[in-house]
């Protein structure tokens, strides 16, 4: 977790079962599901996607994102999303919602917008302005501050 957090709950499972050689799941997620909870990571959850992180101080002050990581998008934390939207409009200032998608999900590694990534960078963007990194405006997304 040092490394990898914040991660989503199910990749990490999917490395630990890699790691034992062990290819499904089912043999192991409901034991690998209660010996995480007893490890007391702080947990977020959007859509039905817990994600981990080390301890509630790294959820409250996590400014960074991983570009190229071979996540899938559902395994991006909307609050990774969120620092990548921020890092965009930096230098842009502001844009139509869909080209910060894009430019977003190009960040992170991914050449086309699918529906699963598309919905994983509107998280993200959701996240954005819940943080108060950016405000949307008649179909724009402009930074603040």
């Amino acid at each position: 977790m040092e490394n990898e957090a914040p991660i989503s709950q199910s990749l990490i499972c999917q490395k630990i079962n890699a790691a034992w050689g062990i290819s499904r799941m089912s043999q192991t997620g409901s034991h690998l599901d209660a010996l995480i909870r007893r490890l007391n990571f702080y947990r977020s959850r959007h859509n039905g996607i817990d994600f981990l992180w080390l301890d509630e101080a790294q959820y409250r002050t996590y400014s960074q994102f991983r570009t190229d990581s071979n996540r899938a998008a559902t395994d991006l934390p909307p609050e990774e999303i969120a620092n990548a939207v921020k890092y965009v409009l930096t230098d842009s200032v502001s844009l139509p919602l869909p080209d910060l998608a894009k430019a977003c999900a190009k960040l992170f590694g991914f050449p086309r917008m699918g529906s699963n990534i598309e919905a994983s960078m509107q998280r993200g963007i959701q996240e954005a302005v819940k943080r108060k990194y950016a405000k949307v405006e008649s179909g724009r997304i402009t930074i603040i501050g």
